[in-house]
């Protein structure tokens, strides 16, 4: 039976080949970015994904090379092979297993007990391959409808709405965190070439670039 203890502990032991599998940068903080996830000792946290999945090998080894990239940053080579197998979103392929366990994240905290929710959750889908297809096509749905376009800018304030936007055609997106009160542009190419760009020099009340 699995307990907070024991999933910490094979966390830990399968942080370097997820990192390895992803082939992650020296600047992520490769044990904490998985491990900070999992509520412990009372406190609440982020909780159950995909890459906590892969972890855990909730989800087959060969199967794992997809989640472990996006688990540390979207590429142009995860994009399209999230665009190519979303056309037929057969239950075995990579991208099928990682909108299945996306479909488990909560946008919030939880504590140990929810935790251990969402992995029994994803249990059901784990050992049945045609719900885990229909909650995958369903997530795929969410997450592309989950932006608009703004004067042909795709946008959004919800969760998902930038990732929608990549799966969607769109090379980049603006997201805006309500919480933080600060927009960001996200892309998942190298580059949009924005590096030279003269940005103006005018700031807030609370001192963010306006």
């Amino acid at each position: 039976m699995l307990t907070i203890e024991t999933i910490v502990e094979r966390i830990n032991a399968a942080v370097e080949r997820i990192a390895e599998t992803g082939n992650w940068p020296e600047i992520i903080d490769r044990r904490g970015t998985l491990l900070k996830r999992i509520p412990q000792e009372g406190a609440k946290a982020a909780g159950f994904d995909a890459g906590i999945a892969a972890a855990l090998d909730l989800i087959p080894r060969d199967k794992q090379k997809l989640i472990s990239t996006l688990h540390a940053a979207y590429s142009s080579q995860a994009v399209e092979q999230i665009r190519e197998e979303s056309q037929k979103m057969l239950p075995h392929t990579e991208t099928c297993w990682w909108l299945a366990a996306s479909s488990i994240v909560t946008h919030g905290s939880v504590d140990e007990y929810k935790f251990m929710d969402q992995i029994a959750d994803f249990e059901l889908l784990r050992n049945d391959p045609l719900l885990r297809r229909d909650v995958a096509i369903e997530m795929f749905t969410t997450m592309i409808e989950s932006f608009k376009l703004v004067h042909g800018i795709p946008f959004s304030i919800r969760s998902r709405g930038l990732q929608g936007a990549y799966l969607a055609g769109f090379r980049f997106a603006v997201q805006y965190e309500e919480e933080e009160g600060v927009f960001y542009i996200g892309t998942y190419k190298e580059s949009l070439g924005l590096e030279e760009f003269p940005w103006l020099e005018l700031h807030d009340a609370q001192g963010n670039p306006t």
